[in-house]
């Protein structure tokens, strides 16, 4: 028990205090839960626990963790990467007009 005392605890100083349901959670950042339990375990925190505060699976937490990144987020690397190339070409100047002509 104490152990699901402490991660809530942490839980509440990363996030505030918006987990009193794991509804407050899933509105908070739904797509981000599994990366948030995967910094809690690095840190330290027993999975298990962390898996109960947010009331997440473990099996969909383990198929998210063996899975690679999706061709979305491959993508978006990729663009972010040709958007600062762009973007230092240009001298920070931000603008279709300025952008284009790069």
């Amino acid at each position: 028990m104490d152990d699901l005392v402490n991660a809530k605890h942490h839980l509440r100083q990363k996030v505030g205090n918006c987990l009193d349901s794991v509804h407050a959670w899933e509105r908070w950042c739904p797509k981000r839960r599994f990366e948030a339990i995967a910094v809690m375990a690095t840190e330290g925190h027993p999975v298990q626990v962390v898996l109960r505060v947010l009331g997440v699976s473990e099996s969909g937490f383990c198929a998210w963790r063996d899975c690679g990144p999706s061709a979305r987020s491959v993508r978006h690397v990729l663009l972010i990467g040709t958007i600062r190339q762009i973007h230092a070409v240009t001298g920070g100047v931000s603008g279709v007009r300025r952008g284009h002509t790069a």
